[in-house]
Parts: C-alpha cells; sequence; structure tokens
C-alpha cells in the first residue's frame, strides 16, 4: 500500500476558502486569523508557513469577493484611539437620552463581584491578538485582563504593584491566571514575571505574595490535545536546553487551541477561586442598598 503524501498543491484557493466558510459559520464572534489557519491544520491542511502565508492572502480575497463577511475576523494589534466627533446633536435626542440615563442611574448601583471574595485574580495572556477570547470571559466575571505583549515592560509591572498590594491589604490572595505559548520563551516569561513583581514590591516596602498560576500551554496539554507542533527555533539562545530536556516535543502556540476549548477552560479556571455562595451572600445586599440608594437619588433630584 502505497501512502500518498499530501504537498502545497493540494490545498488551493478553492479549498482553503470553501473549509474556511464552513469553520467560520461555527462561530458567532469573530476569531483571528491566525486561529483559522490552526483550525484548517485540524482538518488537514498541511502546517507550512508558506501556505499561512497564502491562506492569508486567500481570506483577504475571499472578504473583498462578499464570500466572507469583513467581521468574521478581529485584529487586536491595530486600533483606533478615540473618534472623531462630528455628527449633529439633536436637543430633543439628548433630553430622552438623559432621562433615559436618569431611569439607569436608579437602578445603576451594584456591589464589586470580588469584594468579598478570599482571592483577587487577575487573567495574565502572553499575546496581545489572543486578547478577543478572554475579553467577554473576564467581563462575566469583572477581572482585569493583562496583554503583556511577550515579557512585560517595568513600567507595566510596577503598574500592577499597587493592584496587588491592595488586595494584600483587604486580606485577599493575589492570583494571576496565566496563559501563553508553549515555547523556551513562553515557559521563561511568567518566571520572569514573578521574579520581577516580587522584586518591585519589596523595593517598594510592600509585604505579602502574588501568585502566578500557569494555565496553558503546557506539556501535557500540547500531548493530549494533540495540538500542532513545530520544532524550536534554531536561532534561539534557548532552544538547546528545551531540546535537552525535552527531546522531539515540539513547540505550540497558544492559537492552536480550539477557541470554543480555550474559552471552557478559562471558564474553568476562573470558577475555582470564586466561592458562588459568597456571591449570594453580597446580592443579598446589594438589593438592600439598591434601595437606599434610589431614595437618595430621587431626594437629591427633587432639590435640583
Amino acid at each position: 500500500m502505497i501512502l500518498m503524501t499530501k504537498t502545497r498543491k493540494d490545498f488551493d484557493k478553492d479549498w482553503i476558502i470553501e473549509k474556511s466558510v464552513e469553520i467560520l459559520k461555527t462561530y458567532s464572534d469573530p476569531i483571528t486569523v491566525r486561529a483559522l489557519y490552526y483550525l484548517l491544520v485540524t482538518r488537514g491542511m498541511t502546517n507550512d508557513p508558506y501556505i499561512y502565508k497564502k491562506m492569508d492572502d486567500y481570506m483577504v480575497d475571499a472578504r473583498w469577493d462578499g464570500i466572507i463577511p469583513f467581521e468574521a475576523f478581529i485584529d487586536r494589534d491595530r486600533r483606533i484611539y478615540g473618534t472623531t466627533l462630528a455628527e449633529p446633536v439633536i436637543l430633543s435626542d439628548y433630553i430622552e437620552t438623559g432621562k433615559t440615563q436618569i431611569k439607569a442611574w436608579m437602578d445603576n448601583y451594584t456591589l464589586n463581584p470580588w469584594e468579598n471574595q478570599p482571592n483577587y485574580v487577575e487573567v495574565w495572556i502572553e499575546k496581545v491578538a489572543q486578547q478577543g477570547n478572554f475579553e467577554k470571559l473576564v467581563d462575566k466575571y469583572s477581572m482585569g485582563l493583562a496583554p503583556c505583549k511577550g515579557h512585560p515592560s517595568l513600567t507595566y509591572l510596577n503598574d500592577s504593584v499597587p493592584r496587588f498590594n491592595s488586595a494584600i491589604q483587604r486580606g485577599q490572595k493575589p492570583i494571576i491566571l496565566y496563559f501563553g505559548d508553549f515555547d523556551p520563551r513562553g515557559l521563561h516569561i511568567p518566571v520572569k514575571l514573578c521574579q520581577d513583581i516580587k522584586k518591585r514590591m519589596r523595593m517598594r516596602g510592600m509585604s505579602g505574595e502574588v501568585e502566578l498560576k500557569r494555565i496553558a500551554l503546557n506539556e501535557d496539554q500540547v500531548i493530549n490535545m494533540n495540538l500542532i507542533t513545530v520544532p524550536p527555533k534554531a536561532s534561539d539562545s534557548m532552544s538547546p536546553k528545551w531540546l535537552k530536556e525535552r527531546g522531539n516535543i515540539g513547540v505550540a502556540e497558544l492559537d492552536a487551541i480550539e477557541p470554543k476549548t480555550l474559552s471552557q477552560m478559562v471558564t474553568d479556571e476562573i470558577a475555582k477561586y470564586f466561592d458562588p455562595e459568597l456571591h449570594k451572600e453580597l446580592l443579598e445586599r446589594e438589593e438592600i442598598e439598591r434601595e437606599q440608594y434610589r431614595k437618595a437619588l430621587k431626594t437629591f433630584v427633587s432639590t435640583l
């Protein structure tokens, strides 16, 4: 029996676009082009930088040709800052908006979900491009999300120290849930990150520990989920040590995890540190205090 090895020619423009349309129909939220690439690889496409470049080009053509919606993809690395305000303001519309806002303010009293929890938790990720896979989940739990862009700058780490210190002073345990690539640099980043945070806290005269838990990617996940891997970069000075310790196990990107699987991983991990019974107690107090808040606002408005 002769096994036929597929080549680059087997994954032509028609094949890639057809499979991409099928995949994108299963997602209600936009995904990155990189995530789509790995989903195509799981469906048989060769893991090849050349094919990735061609696929990226085909996705451009497919959007311009109306085959794939422009909104199917998201780009977290490029954003416009602010908005040029040019639309005319209509007074009557403004008045109605004001009325709606006043009504909304009457019910806009909520306690912070983590204020009576024993833990203070933030989610840190290695790549900005992965931000879209995490935003809705951390918003649901009212949590902070920190895209590191590799190893974060000293300024970035310095800004995080007061948050962790405030949590410690409230009697909470600061915890970082970390998600990054499985490669020499990706494994080194959180180790160095912890060292720098502890050093900066000591320099500022703060006591207490910040615990970092690496949730993904880990070696067992790469193996158990049969993720797409490639050899570590020969140009990376940390690769020889990697090869010595791990042998033939290749490196893998966090993007290689199917987005829905990754979302479930994040949800499950956050739930470990969030006590629902304590949250129920918080909501009961919130309802009582909301009534006091409404009365105070009504009294104030009546004096205007």
